[in-house]
């Protein structure tokens, strides 16, 4: 099932990817982004997604050709926590094809893919990012508080954040108001 939202000029369709269907794409996606994700190689990159299917789920952003220009995957309930916590939306990984960054589709895929889990029951989310990139760094804590510090089982040092997924809906409204779609979205949510 695809959800619509129109951004700008350009119409996406968000939609929960199948292993089965969407394995390899998700695979090639995400390994064309492996050097900005510091991802080592495709191997490396096929253990991602098999997890992510296995423990959570990948939503895709995709265009009128039907090409994927963004992908969000996540797990129920935190790695650390041997994904014990379910009511825990934890984000692992985040990609968006270069002609789409800057844009939208980062605030409207998080508001959502936010607003499917809040209606599953879910309540709270964590996400990190690397100490040393500033940019996702400052992208986060538009929306969450940090949590705690830690290091990856690669051996990055990271920052965790999170909050509860009505207040992320509202920070990020307040932030930037936004399309009839993701407006419908925060009404339905909050009130």
């Amino acid at each position: 099932m695809y959800e619509r939202l129109v951004m700008s000029q350009t119409a996406l369709n968000f939609r929960h990817c199948y292993k089965q269907v969407d394995g390899a794409m998700t695979v090639d996606f995400l390994f064309a982004h492996r050097d900005e994700l510091a991802l080592p190689d495709k191997t490396a990159v096929s253990h991602i997604i098999n997890l992510l299917f296995d423990k959570g789920g990948i939503l895709g952003a995709f265009d009128q050709q039907r090409q994927m220009q963004g992908m969000l995957g996540f797990f129920f309930g935190e790695p650390r926590q041997d994904y014990r916590n379910k009511d825990v939306l934890f984000i692992y990984v985040t990609a968006i094809a270069k002609s789409y960054r800057l844009t939208r589709l980062f605030r409207d895929g998080l508001a959502y893919s936010l607003h499917q889990f809040h209606q599953m029951g879910m309540r709270e989310i964590r996400m990190q990012a690397q100490t040393a990139d500033r940019y996702t760094n400052k992208l986060y804590s538009r929306f969450a508080h940090p949590l705690s510090e830690d290091t990856t089982l690669r051996g990055y040092p990271v920052i965790t954040y999170g909050n509860t997924i009505e207040d992320v809906l509202v920070a990020l409204e307040q932030r930037h108001p936004t399309t009839t779609f993701t407006k419908v979205i925060y009404k339905e949510v909050i009130q």
